[in-house]
Order: structure tokens, then sequence, then C-alpha cells
């Protein structure tokens, strides 16, 4: 199927600046979300948005010139090819490759219930220069025509009243999907999309229910002004379609949540997308609020010496949101003893309103254990990013410490089953000092992490330090333990 669309906000997203006559190697983003009609059953649609600079366009016989990739998508369980699906994608023609724009692509494709590892390629078929682009993620399709059910969420960059049926069409809308988890200070809102099936086969007497949608950020600490709500008649299917206006909305990392919550308020139902926001212009005001309650009789007015208590500040950043951050850091230049118990204890407050000296506590002891763990000679164990790792996201289900493989700088992998909700998350740490305790992080699949697709060739530049930065090919040499390790 060949599918092509021009649109805006990626390529104000990502610019990419290169030396001249050096290429650079095809970059792309990609998204999806799971669905389910009663009629056909279940199905993924997936969403890829290629840079138009990071591609090879070449003229047509229109004398127009535009961009060719063939795509490929495999759908596997243990190793056995599911599901395949192979493609042309092409850009729109344009008339000089001045500027080349950025385009998306959207596929629908059944997929029965199950978990899947999901692969992609593309390649960039007017070049042979490019290295190809490789992803992997997990596809988890779990729906049936009983159990009330909430579908993948879609962001949505536009959307208009639909004129003639297309891939795009939901709901008698064209939804241009918006690709990509990271919103700028341009977009001043959250447009989504979702379904919500099976509400008519709950149980109770109401003959409706409330979906309910707000912005949470990645503590998990609901926005009291970023929230909506919408009553519909129990159905088949639901649909929830909104928008979440984010002007105000500081920097930092968020939830999109969606509910469904019937007359005794009470959650039947809820699904979460992670996403990041950059606003530098707006104002931390929220915090203000905070000074205004009083701290007697709360375990904070115990801490009286204000380099202690500032210690105990700067050990939360792990776990804090950006404007928290923010606010502390201009707080402690030149703040009272009593502004830094306040906000000390309304941190503790947000994240457990009932037992807030046992959360610090908790995380007092954490703090405690990456100190002796992580510290270096210049960094506490929280300032490290093992020790920062460790705070935000617990313990690893598995760490993998290759100290001493021939050709490579010391490293770690470490393997999370589980963070919140997603899973199968990995860490690769190293240590190009070779001597002391930094590990650096160097590569993630975890949302909002560091990616470096080519981590493999900056652990083996202890033996070739002329190692191409932009190769996506893993290091073969001998002695290499990197990708068994990192499985």
């Amino acid at each position: 199927m060949k599918k092509y669309l021009v649109i805006s906000i990626i390529a104000l997203l990502f610019v990419f600046i290169t030396k001249e006559n050096k290429a650079i190697d095809l970059q792309s983003y990609f998204y999806f979300a799971t669905f389910y009609t009663p009629t056909e059953g279940p199905y993924v649609e997936t969403y890829l948005a290629v840079i138009g600079n990071s591609v090879v366009y070449k003229k047509n016989s229109n004398n127009k010139y535009q961009a060719s990739l063939e795509v490929t998508m495999l759908f596997k369980q243990d190793g056995e090819i599911k599901k395949y699906n192979k493609y042309n994608l092409y850009s729109d023609e344009i008339d000089d490759t001045t500027f080349k724009s950025s385009f998306i692509d959207q596929q629908r494709i059944l997929l029965p219930n199950g978990i899947y590892n999901y692969e992609m390629t593309i390649v960039d078929k007017n070049t042979t220069e490019k290295k190809e682009f490789k992803m992997h993620d997990i596809i988890a399709v779990s729906y049936n025509n009983l159990d009330l059910d909430i579908s993948g969420i879609q962001l949505v960059e536009f959307y208009k009243k639909s004129e003639k049926e297309s891939i795009l069409t939901k709901s008698g809308l064209d939804l241009s999907p918006y690709v990509a988890t990271f919103y700028p200070e341009n977009v001043n809102k959250i447009t989504f999309y979702t379904e919500i099936y099976n509400s008519n086969k709950e149980s109770g007497t109401d003959s409706s229910l409330l979906f309910k949608y707000y912005i949470e950020n990645a503590n998990n600490l609901k926005s009291t002004t970023l929230i909506g709500s919408k009553k519909q008649k129990k159905a088949e299917v639901n649909v929830l379609f909104a928008e979440i206006p984010i002007v105000d909305l500081v920097s930092g990392n968020y939830n999109l949540v969606v509910q469904v919550i019937n007359k005794e308020n009470i959650v039947l139902k809820s699904k979460k997308v992670f996403f990041q926001r950059s606003n530098k212009k707006a104002q931390v005001v929220e915090l203000n609020e905070l000074y205004k309650q009083s701290v007697n009789n709360t375990f904070v007015v115990f801490y009286t010496n204000e380099d202690t208590l500032k210690e105990y500040i700067k050990s939360t950043w792990p776990i804090a949101n950006s404007s928290e951050r923010q606010f502390a850091t201009d707080m402690l230049k030149n703040s009272s003893l009593e502004a830094q118990q306040k906000f000390f204890y309304n941190f503790w407050v947000s994240r457990n309103a009932d037992y807030p000296e046992n959360a610090w506590i908790q995380y007092k002891e954490k703090v405690a254990y990456v100190q002796r763990k992580y510290k270096t000679l210049i960094k506490k164990g929280y300032e490290s990013d093992r020790g920062r790792v460790y705070l935000q996201y617990g313990p690893p289900s598995s760490i993998v410490d290759v100290p001493h493989e021939p050709i490579a700088y010391p490293y770690e992998i470490w393997h999370y089953y589980a963070i919140k909700d997603k899973t199968n998350k990995k860490f690769v740490f190293y240590n190009p000092d070779i001597a002391g305790n930094d590990y650096p992080l160097l590569h993630s699949d975890m949302t909002g992490e560091i990616i470096t697709r080519n981590w493999e060739d900056f652990v083996y530049k202890r033996i070739d330090v002329n190692l191409n930065n932009n190769s996506n090919n893993p290091r073969n040499s001998w002695g290499s333990h990197t990708q068994d390790n990192f499985k």
C-alpha cells in the first residue's frame, strides 16, 4: 500500500544539520495504537514519520523530486513470524530539494490477540549509502466482545470531517496522526482519539458511564486544571475524541490518562500514554501555593540544619518533575529554612498524602544505598546515572556486569521486566575512563531516556577510536558479547 502525507509539525520538531558532503542516516519516528472492531476483531494501527532531509530525493518522470522507501514490518512470537507487511512508501513530489518536508505513513493490520515482538526495517531505495533504519518494540493485543476495555490512545495533529472513507477515517473524521510523544512550545493543545468497548455489558442500573481524561506528571500526580470528562450512554463501542489545552503546561514528563467511571465514582478501566513537554515560557506558579500552608507539628520541623535539609532536597531530584526541580533550584539560592521545610514537606505530601514521612524514610534508605554503591570522587550517588535510574525506576530485575571484556570498556546492562505500564526495558551504562566508578548512561529503550542506536560502537572505542559514530552496525569482533547480553 502506498501512502504519503506531508505534515508540518514533525518538520518543526526535528531539524538535522550536517557538515557539507556528509550524509546522515535515515531518521524516522514510530508510534502505534491497538483497536478492536466487533466485525473483524483486533488490529494495530502503526504511525510512521520520516524526516525529509534524512532521505534521498530523485527526479522522476514528472521532473519532480520524490523520496522512495521500502518498509518491512514483522510481528513475531517465539521467533516465528506471525504477520508480515512489506510495502513501498513515497514522499510528496516537490519541485526542488531546498526544503524537504517530513512525511508520514499509517497502516492498519489485523492482529489476533497475543504479545508480539515487532520489528521494522526501512530502506532508502534511492541510495545504497544510507544505512537501514531498524527498530524493535513489544505490541500486546488483548480484546474480546465481552469485557469492558479501552483501545490504544491515538495522538492527533489535525483533523477534519471526512468526505471520503480512507485509512485516516474514524467515526466520520479524518485524523492525521501526531507521530511523536514530544510537544514543543509552539504546540498549545493535545488532541487525542480513543475507543471504549463493551460498556453496554457492564453491570449496573445506570444507563451511562463517565469517560474522564486528564494529564498527570510522570510521578502520577494528577493536574487539577488539565482535566475533562464526557458522559455517554453505554454502547458496544463508545468514542472519546477530545482536546486538552497545554499552553501553561511547564516542561516535563507527563501521562495522558483516560478513565471509565461509574456513578459510584469507581474507576472501572483506565489507560495512559506518555509524552514530554518543552515549554520555557510557562511560569511555575503552582508551587507558590505551598508557602501558604503551615508545617507546624510535621516531621520537617525537626530538620533545623539548613545544609542537611538542602542536601535532602537535592537528593529528591531523580524523582522530581521539571517544575519542582526549577522551583527548588531557585529557592535553594536564597530562601529561608522555613521555606525549604515547606517545600520538602509538600513534596512528600504530594506523593503520599496520608504518610508523607514514611514515603521520605523509604526513599532516604534508597538514597543511602545508591550513595554506597554508585558514588564517585566528584558525584553523590543520586547524582550518578546509575543512582538516578535506580531511584527513579527502582531496582532492576537483572544486571549484566561486564568489567573485563577484552575489547570493550567496562559496561553494565540493566533489565527491567516492568516499569509502571512499560515492559522489557533496558539501560546500558559504560565506563569510558576505565578507572573509577562513574558509568554514564549510554543508551536505553525506555521512553524519555537517551537513545544511542550505535551504542556498541562507543563501548568498543576502547580498541578502535576511529569508529564511525553514525554506524548502526554492531561490532562483531572477537570477544564481543554485547548483543547476547542485551537480549
